[in-house]
């Protein structure tokens, strides 16, 4: 079976991380810091936790290689690559843009909210925008492309009531939040593209790969449910192989 290609969205929460987890070999690109229930519970996990966007893109060139690499100390040779979330990773990308454009500081004054004491811009244009997306989505298509494992992105979104018995999605509040070209691009480099719907009193926790008139998912392979309860590697496998 070829390496599976997963894109996640859902709130926090919805066990996206958790998702993952259940993958092969697992290395998380922790962006959120989320890894402290799995920790918590003694789960021996492998992660990094990139500060800035060359660490990012060292990272992937490693990656990309194929081989063993090391982490945290150990020498260690990744099935799978979690980016855990790319909507906390796009600032690391913007504020990498904001830091090492000289042309654009140029003739600016400190203390009209543009520039800060350190000659950084706080303010991202137009511009910018565009080539963090060119940026972020070259750095996740070369993961798809070159990396011989597994990839699963995961991508912070909310659900809300909008009316009796329906859903729908917006971008979480008061934080990082992903471009809509880049909601929009990101699912063509992925062969499953699923939401997340975190447990209630009723339902356990589902992913939901089979678009509906609310959301434009997918399943390039037409082999997984609409729904898949307590969703794990091993039981996407299973229908991928049997369905």
């Amino acid at each position: 079976m070829n390496p599976i290609r997963l894109y996640a969205i859902g709130p926090p929460g919805s066990f996206k991380t958790r998702l993952a987890y259940t993958f092969p070999d697992v290395l998380f690109l922790d962006f959120d810091y989320g890894l402290s229930g799995l920790l918590a519970e003694g789960k021996e996990v492998t992660f990094v936790r990139p500060a800035t966007w060359q660490e990012c893109l060292l990272i992937k060139m490693q990656l990309c290689r194929n081989e063993e690499m090391e982490v945290n100390g150990k020498r260690l040779k990744p099935g799978t690559v979690v980016i855990d979330t790319i909507t906390e990773m796009y600032p690391i990308c913007g504020d990498a843009i904001l830091s090492i454009d000289p042309k654009k500081k140029m003739n600016i004054k400190i203390g009209e909210g543009i520039l800060t004491d350190s000659g950084h811009r706080e303010v991202m244009d137009m511009s910018d925008f565009g080539l963090a997306l060119t940026r972020v989505m070259t750095y996740v298509r070369d993961l798809v492309r070159d990396f011989h494992g597994h990839v699963v992105v995961n991508a912070h979104e909310e659900l809300f009531e909008q009316a009796a018995g329906t859903v729908k999605l917006k971008q979480v509040g008061g934080g990082a939040a992903l471009p809509g070209k880049l909601r929009a691009r990101l699912p063509s480099l992925f062969d499953i593209y699923c939401r997340m719907l975190p447990r209630t009193s009723v339902d356990p926790v589902r992913m939901q790969s089979a678009a509906d008139d609310q959301f434009p998912l997918k399943d390039r392979f037409g082999k997984l449910p609409a729904f898949l309860e307590n969703p794990s590697y091993e039981k996407i496998v299973a229908h991928l192989q049997g369905g």
